[in-house]
């Protein structure tokens, strides 16, 4: 049966309901171009079901004539549209390619051409070169791919940073802060093991290292370059800190310097002002005895010295008892250091407390002779004569003496 078209006829405005239109009735050759409009449709007369494949294209539908509200929802689908159906829109033309349509963030009503070529295969994703657990990503300078770090890692809680240089250990975690300067900490354990937390590497590597470290056998933290120290840990049998072993501060707090104390000069080791020695200790007197002559008692009550550089104070009181008194010098042995010098004749007082000694003891003194002290008075002439154990009241008497000399 032949479908006529009377133009203009239609009783009213949505005359001809879409239920009283068999499917597919209707195609396209039996309606002329904009013959029927936006207005003589009825809300949702048209869905799917009577549109067939390509019956509506471009040129026959107005602009403006199809509304959001008169598309039933799931009426146009991708076999509804082409890419000729859009081609009028200026964000789209010119179509090369594979391509597909993106919001336009420019006008939320248009949709923009985007090369398929620009867009990131997420299906199968970016590759990752030398990938492993715990490696931290890194960007690939001359290609759209990733690195993974093997010398950079991050386990949630540290975060690693190894070296394959030459200077440092190949199990040891290394930060390079810039420059040559990085902290190292190294992984392994046991005896001669360092554990470096600063160091500077040279350019040079022939030229040395600078660096902090401690060192798990010797229970040290080492600070090692030109000038070095270390520091000792308290499990150590003298738990100090050393400078080159030519300065140390000991675990009981003392501290001694190898080389002396410079004082008031202001100026680097100046050898006048320079403190070298310093020592306490006791020493034992003895009465030099002669062929025949013995010692039967001797008893030293006090006998000290006290070394501030090359001058050596003593002190000694003694008693003593000898078999016989020869005519031979009072000569004391002992001294904690022998005098320098072959002319040199410190003087040492007798006196204090002395008994049975002689009528020339108020005269007699003692004058250093080497490690010995010989005993000299002053005569009638005034002149220097040897002190004998001749001029003693009795062979049992006490001596006091004190007094310095100049040694080494």
């Amino acid at each position: 049966m032949a479908l006529t078209t009377v133009t203009g006829s239609l009783v009213s405005v949505n005359a001809i309901q879409g239920t009283l239109i068999a499917d597919n009735a209707i195609t396209a050759v039996h309606i002329a171009t904009n013959a029927v409009s936006g207005t003589l449709i009825a809300d949702n007369a048209v869905t799917a079901v009577h549109i067939a494949q390509n019956t509506i294209t471009v040129t026959q539908l107005a602009d403006d004539c199809v509304e959001s509200d008169k598309i039933a929802d799931g009426i146009i689908t991708t076999n509804h549209l082409n890419k000729a159906m859009i081609s009028s829109q200026t964000e789209v033309t010119a179509a090369t390619g594979d391509f597909v349509l993106l919001g336009d963030t420019s006008d939320s009503n248009n949709l923009k051409k985007t090369p398929v070529s620009s867009i990131v295969n997420l299906a199968s994703g970016t590759t990752i070169n030398n990938n492993a657990n715990n490696r931290v990503i890194t960007g690939s300078g001359t290609a759209n791919t990733l690195e993974g770090e093997s010398t950079l890692t991050y386990d949630g809680l540290h975060l690693g940073m190894t070296s394959n240089h030459a200077d440092h250990p190949s199990d040891a975690n290394v930060l390079q802060l810039g420059g040559n300067a990085v902290i190292q900490g190294k992984t392994a354990t046991g005896a001669g093991k360092s554990f470096r937390v600063m160091q500077n590497v040279y350019d040079d590597a022939s030229a040395g290292l600078s660096y902090i470290s401690t060192d798990e056998a010797s229970h040290y933290t080492q600070v090692n370059g030109t000038h070095s120290f270390n520091v000792a840990a308290s499990g150590n049998a003298d738990a100090a800190i050393s400078f080159t072993e030519a300065m140390k501060i000991h675990s009981s707090g003392v501290a001694s310097f190898n080389n002396g104390i410079e004082l008031g000069s202001g100026v680097d080791a100046t050898a006048a002002n320079i403190l070298d020695d310093y020592e306490e200790g006791t020493w034992t007197p003895a009465f030099y005895t002669y062929s025949g002559v013995t010692t039967s008692s001797m008893t030293v009550t006090l006998a000290t010295y006290t070394k501030i550089g090359n001058i050596c104070h003593i002190h000694a009181n003694v008693n003593a008892t000898l078999s016989s008194l020869p005519g031979q010098t009072v000569t004391i042995t002992g001294l904690p250091f022998a005098a320098s010098g072959t002319d040199q004749y410190a003087i040492i007082a007798v006196g204090g407390h002395t008994a049975n000694t002689g009528g020339n003891t108020p005269k007699a003194h003692f004058r250093t002779n080497g490690s010995q002290l010989d005993g000299v008075y002053y005569n009638a002439s005034n002149n220097t004569a040897f002190w004998t154990y001749q001029s003693f009241d009795s062979p049992t008497f006490h001596m006091s003496i004190h007094g310095h000399y100049h040694t080494t």
